[in-house]
């Protein structure tokens, strides 16, 4: 499963917004069961859709498939996507069935921040830094076996505040930069940070943009 997926099932477990902060936008909706109810469903970037239904053996879109998870079809909708249509399947005991999924424009806030010059305009060494380091890190995202997890995942802190900046597209020093893909929480340092799920470290590190990462497998993807 795409991070977005993973990561939009966790903040559902999360506690709502701090107070005097906009809540954030839904990130899990459900097609409807039967057909009757229309088959189109709208949501954000970063989202998820959830499909379910009984005896389902395969779900899928046009890259890709997979098995369903809790008797449902989860279809995650990654944070760059831009506004449009997706169309995705499901397969059961009535055969092939066909569902849309509209894109919203993304609504997430933007944010402009100041930071140390060396980490916009990288330096020859810092760019073959980076070139390792993203060498190391893509091929785990393409990493793929049977679902196994419980829904839903568990925060990542025994007593999680509200979940912040999730999908805030940002400037650096005025210089346009990819949304961020995280959920920060607040926390004094050595506060233990617990998985999500059962699964494997495949990777920690420490990265020149992301800091001290940990990359953990929990045999559908990466969290």
């Amino acid at each position: 499963m795409r991070p977005a997926a993973f990561l939009a099932l966790l903040l559902t477990a999360a506690p709502g917004p701090a107070p005097g902060e906009p809540p954030p936008p839904e990130p899990v909706v459900a097609l409807p069961s039967s057909a009757e109810e229309g088959r189109t469903v709208a949501v954000v970037p970063g989202g998820l859709v959830r499909w379910a239904g009984e005896g389902l053996v395969r779900c899928g879109d046009a890259r890709e498939t997979w098995t369903p998870v809790g008797g449902a079809c989860l279809y995650p909708v990654d944070l760059g996507q831009p506004e449009g249509a997706l169309g995705v399947f499901r397969e059961g005991p009535a055969g092939a069935e066909t569902a849309t999924i509209r894109v919203l424009p993304a609504p997430y806030a933007e944010e402009s921040l100041e930071v140390d010059p060396r980490k916009v305009k990288l330096s020859a060494k810092d760019r073959a830094r980076v070139k390792r380091e993203r060498a190391q890190v893509v091929p785990l995202f393409s990493l793929r076996t049977n679902p196994s997890f419980s829904l839903p995942l568990a925060p990542p802190l025994a007593d999680a505040p509200p979940a912040r900046n999730f999908g805030t597209r940002r400037t650096f020093n005025d210089e346009p930069r990819s949304a961020h893909g995280g959920a920060d929480y607040r926390a004094r340092t050595g506060t233990p940070v617990l998985a999500a799920e059962e699964g494997l470290v495949l990777l920690a590190a420490h990265h020149f943009f992301a800091g001290k990462s940990v990359y953990f497998y929990n045999v559908w993807g990466i969290i």
